[in-house]
């Protein structure tokens, strides 16, 4: 009988057993929710081995599928991604930890939406070693059951609005306000705490809501509209105000003036809860979300959208009624 030297047997087993320990690394978020810890996800939680970076820096996404009750933590692409979804506000808040011993460049944060919404990409942009960043992705408006959230690094897909890119800036009508980077149309006040931006075509950016920015006196808002207008690509304005009235349950009244097209749209009695309204004029053809912020809830930024319309406003208080 003819016999094989044993360096033969040895290799196929070397080959079996490398296959099975790929098949067991993910990228971080692999594991579903059944093998997860009680409370939260636990994936890579703090001690585990981050991603290498290079490369796309993780541009794969996760397929991990989280309920609204569970928290995310992962690392990946050398970040750490802590996530929990907070329905009261209808928001997903956590951090974005930079574990390695060099400068991330370009990280950004998405989260998938069971209904087929995508969050994001949250911008970040570099991320220096060993630092920590807020992370707060807005879910209002949106019917979901679980939600996939991911990290990337570097080139991938930076910019999710080249899809439908817009053209040109403008410039704040207002002090302290300022046109927000890295986005196609955003706005911000730092002092205020406030921002809106719009990260791509379809997908928005708001600061936080909570109990601390809930109006507390009957006031108008008075500021600019900026965004893109039907066909055209160009970046417009005009005047923007929201009013709020306080008799009964909290609402506000807003106004978009000189919208090319479309004269003066008009958004009634959009309830307000933890500093945050919401809805959609008369006509239903045209949403918006806004945010009251900063001491006595002296500034308010939002988004409003339609199927011809992709804006950001903005205003401060000018008047006690």
């Amino acid at each position: 009988m003819t016999r094989f030297p044993r360096y033969f047997v040895v290799i196929p087993v070397l080959l079996v057993l490398g296959l099975a320990g790929c098949s067991s690394v993910g990228d971080g978020g692999g594991e579903g929710p059944e093998g997860s810890a009680e409370g939260g996800v636990g994936h890579d939680s703090g001690g585990g081995e981050a991603s290498e970076v290079g490369g796309d820096g993780g541009g794969e996404e996760s397929a991990v599928q989280l309920d609204l009750t569970e928290t995310f933590d992962t690392v990946r692409a050398g970040t750490r991604l802590i996530l929990r979804y907070d329905a009261s506000t209808m928001t997903f808040n956590g951090t974005v930890e930079n574990t390695t011993g060099q400068t991330l460049t370009n990280v950004r944060v998405e989260i998938h939406l069971s209904n087929g919404a995508e969050l994001g990409p949250l911008v970040i942009g570099d991320l220096p070693a060993g630092e920590t960043r807020p992370v707060t992705l807005d879910a209002t408006g949106q019917s979901f059951t679980t939600w996939s959230p991911h990290a990337e690094v570097g080139a991938g897909e930076a910019n999710h609005a080249s899809d439908r890119p817009m053209q040109g800036t403008f410039t704040p009508s207002l002090g302290g306000w300022a046109v927000m980077g890295g986005v196609p149309l955003g706005i911000e006040n730092q002092s205020l705490g406030l921002s809106a931006a719009w990260t791509d075509a379809t997908t928005w950016q708001l600061s936080p809501s909570g109990p601390q920015h809930q109006p507390t006196e009957a006031a108008t808002w008075t500021g600019e509209w900026a965004g893109r207008v039907g066909s055209n690509s160009a970046i417009v304005s005009g005047d923007a105000s929201v009013t709020v009235n306080l008799a009964g349950s909290p609402t506000a009244d807003m106004s978009f003036k000189n919208v090319p097209g479309l004269g003066t749209l008009q958004w009634q009695n959009l309830s307000i809860m933890d500093g945050r309204f919401s809805g959609s004029n008369s006509a239903g053809q045209y949403n918006a979300v806004g945010q009251f912020g900063g001491a006595e809830q002296s500034g308010v930024a939002g988004v409003a959208w339609g199927s011809d319309l992709q804006s950001v406003f903005y205003g401060v208080k000018s008047e006690t009624e």
